[in-house]
């Protein structure tokens, strides 16, 4: 048997935690579109597929498993204070090193993101509001003000060779 646990990451473009809470539709747009340029550009690189739980069922039938089963897992990736559990530290201390990332790894983001299709003017404009929206998040978790849902869209995908 064989059971891959994957994600659909494109998903997260659109979760609504305490910054992006009053974010507008274009704002909400703008998300959904970088994460799709990143994705994109990411598997055209040949540096992997942050949504390959979408496409998992094809590829178990493309590899000839049988009695595929698809199902979801139901474990949230929620932050609400206090931040009073080891879980929760540990999901702080994520957050806190993803958004530094963005400035360390802005040049593999970029690329990512051009070889995905998006221009260099979307990049540059999406960037300042990203360093923005990360700036504000940073804030809120250190005053332990910061709440996120945790929703995320795991695949479980079982299937027989």
């Amino acid at each position: 048997r064989v059971v891959p646990f994957e994600p659909n990451s494109l998903t997260q473009a659109l979760i609504q935690d305490s910054v992006a809470d009053n974010g507008t539709l274009e704002e909400r747009l703008r998300v959904v579109r970088y994460q799709f340029y990143f994705e994109a550009g990411k598997r055209a690189r040949g540096d992997g597929d942050d949504s390959v739980g979408d496409r998992l069922p094809a590829m178990f039938v493309e590899a000839g498993l049988t009695h595929i089963e698809v199902r979801l897992c139901d474990k949230s990736a929620a932050l609400i204070p206090p931040y009073d559990t080891a879980e929760k530290r540990a999901r702080v201390a994520e957050l806190l090193s993803w958004s530094q990332s963005f400035a360390t790894n802005r040049d593999y983001i970029r690329s990512c993101f051009l070889a995905g299709g998006g221009t260099s003017e979307e990049f540059e404009d999406f960037t300042a509001w990203e360093i923005s929206q990360n700036e504000r998040m940073r804030e809120q978790i250190l005053a332990e003000r910061f709440i996120h849902p945790g929703g995320l869209l795991t695949y479980i995908v079982i299937g027989t060779k």
